[in-house]
């Protein structure tokens, strides 16, 4: 039997039809459905342990931020919120939490976005915080 105080989880952006799969390093898994299987109600109610990692997914909350969006109305993903830590590392040049090539720690990223950032996720987001620059540093035209 469910709780029905529980929050339920909605899917991310596109995995509507199938679920989003959410998979912890622990081997525990589970499915967050636009509709549960369980009781026919709309969003799916998870265990504690998936809930950080469904939110950084994108999943949404019924009734709450369901279409969570970041300030430029994307959609907010890992890799949006690894691009986010990334400049707030930079911003804040605090050599402790740099590299030698001024790029940020992977492991002070990760503590900013709360889950293990790899470093192809962190090689991904550092092309896109550099090709955000390079836009932004031109002119903007009418």
């Amino acid at each position: 039997m469910s709780n029905t105080n529980a929050p339920r989880f909605l899917p991310a952006r596109g995995d509507e039809a199938e679920g989003t799969h959410i998979a912890l390093t622990s081997g525990h898994a589970c499915r967050v459905h636009a509709v549960s299987p369980v009781d026919g109600e709309r969003g799916t109610c998870i265990p504690d342990r998936f809930r950080r990692e469904a939110v950084a997914l994108g999943c949404g909350i019924v009734g709450i931020d369901e279409n969570k969006t970041s300030d430029q109305g994307k959609k907010t993903t890992k890799q949006s919120l690894i691009v986010d830590a990334i400049r707030t590392v930079v911003e804040k040049d605090d050599k402790e939490q740099l590299q030698g090539d001024d790029r940020p720690k992977v492991e002070v990223l990760s503590e900013i976005v709360g889950f293990n950032v790899t470093t192809t996720q962190f090689n991904k987001a550092w092309g896109e915080f550099v090709n955000e620059l390079e836009n932004d540093d031109g002119p903007e035209e009418a």
